[in-house]
């Protein structure tokens, strides 16, 4: 009678972050098909077909022995194959910074996401060579994106693993310089835009500092709704990491003239006057 084969005990390491890893690629020899696999130290990895996923393994060393039964007389035979999960290198994950041109200390470490190792080494990608350990100065480089990738090296048989942060400086917010502008309680509709000068940014917001109601949409106001009076208008405008800029525009709105209405005299032809 042939005697069973379950190959030879053999050991092996493996990186924590692989998804499979067949347990009879590490046993010497030439075993037998058809024999089952023992989780020697409760790993708690899932066996099926031979093979293991080291990514839900704790970091650590374990045996799984390998049995292939025997027929009579033979005794059955097995081999143990011990494994070394190795903790994966954890980077983190990738992120976007906001930044404003003023700044002069933004931790880039803040833009990563996850839990990523201590111990990595930032890459200023774009060379700007305003990065010191992981505190960039946008005031040196000016507005634009620059990208910084983080390194974590891992130990054989991981690769290393890496993520990018990515900061985007912007300019300083400009709402203009406030004005006045003078309308009419007759006139249906006024761009408040029109009473800032300076350039002032897109996208701002208006307020109603007096709670006129008349703002229709944007920066379009109703002196109709709003009737006579002087009222203000604030623009602020926002850019993330900058302080807000605003500018108030003063509107005075007249009452129209008012001549009456028509109407018609009768008078006689005899009369000096009327």
């Amino acid at each position: 009678v042939t005697a069973p084969n379950a190959g030879i005990s053999n050991s092996s390491s493996v990186c924590g972050s692989a998804f499979t890893y067949t347990l009879a690629s590490c046993l010497g020899g030439t075993p037998a098909g058809g024999g089952t696999w023992n989780d020697d130290d409760s790993s708690g990895a899932f066996i099926l077909f031979g093979s293991i996923n080291p990514i839900i393994i704790a970091p650590g060393t374990y045996n799984f022995t390998y049995t292939v039964t025997g027929t009579a007389p033979c005794n059955a035979a097995s081999a143990t194959v011990t494994l070394t999960i190795v903790a994966a290198p954890d980077a983190g994950a990738g992120g976007n910074l906001s930044a404003c041109v003023l700044e002069t200390a933004l931790d880039i470490s803040a833009g990563l996401g996850g839990t990523p190792d201590s111990g990595g080494s930032w890459i200023d990608v774009n060379a700007t060579g305003a990065l010191t350990g992981t505190i960039f100065n946008p005031s040196a480089v000016g507005v634009g994106t620059y990208n910084f990738t983080y390194a974590v090296i891992g130990s054989a048989p991981c690769v290393n693993d890496s993520a990018n942060v990515t900061v985007t400086v912007v300019s300083t917010p400009n709402a203009g310089i406030g004005g006045t502008l003078n309308g009419c309680d007759n006139s249906f509709t006024m761009d408040l835009m029109t009473g800032l000068s300076g350039n002032p940014d897109a996208g701002g917001t208006w307020n109603d500092d007096n709670s006129t109601g008349a703002i229709l949409f944007g920066s379009t106001i109703s002196p109709v709704i709003a009737g006579a009076g002087t009222f203000t208008f604030t623009y602020k405008v926002s850019a993330s990491g900058c302080a807000d800029d605003s500018a108030t525009v003063t509107v005075v709105i007249s009452a129209a003239p008012d001549a009456g209405s028509n109407g018609t005299l009768t008078v006689c032809d005899t009369l000096t006057s009327v």
